[in-house]
C-alpha cells in the first residue's frame, strides 16, 4: 500500500512554492476579482466572464503541470506497474466514493436544509448557461490542477513525514478549497460539506498513494465529474 514510504517527493522547495503560489492566486484573486473587474470597468459586459475564466483557468493548469514535471517523470515509471490491479481498486474507490457521497448529502440535506452545497449549486448554474466551457473547466482542467496540487504536491510533500499526516491536512484541504466562499460569504452552514469533498480527498489521495501514479487520482477525479455533468445535462433535458 504505501508506494511512497522509502520515496521522497521529486519536486524542490522552490517548484512547490511556485506552484502553490500560481494556483492560489488564480483560484482566490484572478478568477473572483481581475476577470470581474476588467468585465465590469473595461469591458462594461458580463458576458465575456466565463470565457476569460476558461482562458485563466487554461494557463494556470498549464503553468503548474510544468512546475510539476518531476512528478509526471515519476509516475512514468509506475504506471505500468499493477495497472490492472490499479484500475480495479480506482473503480472499486469510485463506487464507494458514491456510496459515501449519496449518505453524507442525505445527512448534510437534512441538517443544512439545502439541496446541496453552493460549490455545486454554483456548478449547475454555471452549466446551464455555459455547458462546454463548464465542461472543459470540470472534466478537464479541474482534475489536472486540483490533483498536481493536492495529490502531488502538498499530498507528497507532507508524505516526507508520514501517510496520516499527509492524508490527512491534503484532503482537509481539498475540502476547505470547495466550500471557502460559503465561509467568505457568511453561510458557515454550508461549511459542514467539507465533509463530502475531503472523504472524495482521502479516496483520491489513497489510490495515489498506492498507485504511484498522479494519473489514477487524475483519472478517477476526471470521472466523478464526467458522471456529474452527464447527470446534470440528463436532468435538465427531462425539465
Amino acid at each position: 500500500m504505501y508506494q511512497f514510504e522509502h520515496d521522497r517527493s521529486p519536486l524542490k522547495l522552490d517548484r512547490i512554492i511556485y506552484i502553490l503560489i500560481t494556483y492560489f492566486i488564480g483560484y482566490f484573486f484572478v478568477f473572483p476579482f481581475i476577470i470581474i473587474f476588467v468585465s465590469e470597468k473595461i469591458l462594461h459586459n458580463y458576458e465575456f466572464v466565463m470565457p476569460m475564466q476558461l482562458i485563466a483557468y487554461f494557463i494556470v493548469t498549464v503553468i503548474i503541470s510544468i512546475f510539476a514535471k518531476p512528478i509526471f517523470i515519476e509516475t512514468n515509471y509506475n504506471r505500468f506497474d499493477n495497472r490492472n490491479d490499479d484500475l480495479a481498486h480506482a473503480i472499486k474507490s469510485i463506487i464507494q466514493m458514491y456510496g459515501w457521497m449519496i449518505v453524507l448529502n442525505l445527512i448534510l440535506n437534512f441538517i443544512t436544509a439545502q439541496d446541496t452545497s453552493l460549490n455545486q449549486l454554483d456548478i449547475i448554474d454555471m452549466s446551464n448557461s455555459f455547458p462546454l466551457i463548464t465542461f472543459i473547466m470540470a472534466v478537464v482542467l479541474a482534475p489536472i490542477a486540483e490533483e498536481v496540487v493536492f495529490r502531488g504536491v502538498i499530498f507528497r510533500f507532507l508524505r516526507n513525514i508520514n501517510y496520516p499526516i499527509a492524508i490527512v491536512v491534503s484532503s482537509l484541504a481539498f475540502g476547505f478549497l470547495h466550500v471557502a466562499q460559503s465561509l467568505f460569504a457568511g453561510n458557515y452552514v454550508d461549511i459542514l460539506y467539507i465533509s463530502v469533498y475531503a472523504m472524495l480527498g482521502y479516496y483520491l489521495g489513497h489510490n495515489y498513494e498506492r498507485s504511484g501514479n498522479i494519473f489514477v487520482p487524475i483519472g478517477m477525479h476526471v470521472t466523478l465529474n464526467l458522471i456529474s455533468m452527464i447527470l446534470m445535462m440528463l436532468a435538465r433535458m427531462a425539465g
